[in-house]
């Protein structure tokens, strides 16, 4: 129960993007910041919106069929949302510039490149580390005058986020007796931390039996999932339960101590992440900084200079050992 894949968690190049792997699965976060009025019937409230997009060849299930892949896209865009509505790990009072005038609008956009199971963890966490790495524009008010700097003029900030949450996905696996019995079933990972297969599922105490984390195949042969939001500090936002499959309380205990570990070692990784990023920005910054010092062309000048004599090193050298060369010097 307690075994998931490897995830890796990285922050791309610019502001407001992330890459996020889970096992097999891959899924890209972007966000997009701009300044809009707000809405007439909303005008204390900010604008945000999450988009989700499977590429066509994640799986071969997707890529033979168009109305899967588009019904794939709804669902996840509409799970992901509600997960991060729900919680209110943004809140649209946050995004507010001026009341009535001026408030931030966020495009979150996650981009499934391949799906081998559990694209919504991955969809989740890539929509969450891209809020986290991105930057807005400060703002400077003079009277009625509003003005958006460039990023050049002043220091980026990030984005209001109230907490961190994580999806966490359990499939459950009622017990089947023909299917339990079959020796080529699917491997299955008991609440005591032992995979099973075959008989050893209806004999493990409970009924249910759960897998974290589960790849396509896990999927496939499920008979229902759960789906446990956590944040950083340990607090359930939420539980959803799809499927027909009942579980006991205990069941969901067990289950979210298990979300709790898993969901503490994912932050820990967005902000390593996030870090990394930070330390490459700066440095990069500085780089910059140095070359802006120089008069213009100066420091190409100087590379083709550096270019230029290492050439002419490597040419005496081979003159040296050339023996045609050699023997008419001599």
């Amino acid at each position: 129960l307690g075994s998931a894949r490897k995830t890796n968690i990285t922050c791309g190049p610019e502001n407001g993007t992330a890459h996020v792997e889970l096992g097999e699965t891959h899924a890209l976060g972007s966000v997009y910041i701009e300044a809009v009025k707000p809405n007439d019937d909303r005008p204390d409230e900010g604008l945000y919106s999450i988009h989700v997009q499977v590429t066509p060849g994640t799986s071969e299930r997707t890529a033979t069929d168009p109305g899967l892949l588009r019904d794939l896209n709804v669902d996840l865009t509409r799970r992901v949302e509600r997960i991060i509505r729900s919680t209110r790990a943004i809140s649209p009072d946050d995004l507010v510039v001026i009341s009535g005038k001026l408030v931030w609008s966020l495009r979150i956009e996650v981009l499934i490149m391949n799906d081998a199971g559990n694209a919504l963890d991955a969809a989740v966490i890539a929509a969450i580390v891209a809020v986290k790495h991105a930057r807005r524009p400060d703002v400077s008010i003079c009277g009625t005058d509003i003005t958006v700097h460039d990023f050049a003029e002043r220091e980026a900030l990030p984005l209001p986020l109230s907490h961190t949450p994580i999806a966490v996905t359990f499939a459950i696996f009622s017990p089947n007796p023909e299917r339990d019995g079959d020796v080529g079933v699917v491997g299955v990972v008991g609440l005591d931390g032992i995979k099973k297969t075959g008989p050893f599922l209806s004999q493990s105490l409970g009924k249910e039996r759960f897998a974290l984390d589960p790849c396509l195949e896990e999927e496939r042969c499920c008979d229902g999932s759960m789906i446990i939001t956590i944040n950083s500090h340990g607090e359930v936002c939420g539980v959803h339960k799809l499927g027909g499959s009942s579980i006991t309380g205990m069941q969901i205990m067990e289950c979210a101590a298990i979300a709790t570990t898993r969901a503490r070692a994912i932050c820990e990784s967005m902000d390593e992440a996030i870090l990394k990023s930070t330390k490459y920005e700066s440095q990069r910054a500085k780089s910059a900084t140095s070359k802006a010092l120089w008069p213009a062309g100066y420091c190409e000048f100087v590379e083709l200079q550096i270019i230029s004599i290492a050439g002419l090193c490597w040419l005496a050298g081979w003159f040296d050992k050339s023996p045609r060369l050699a023997s008419s010097s001599a």
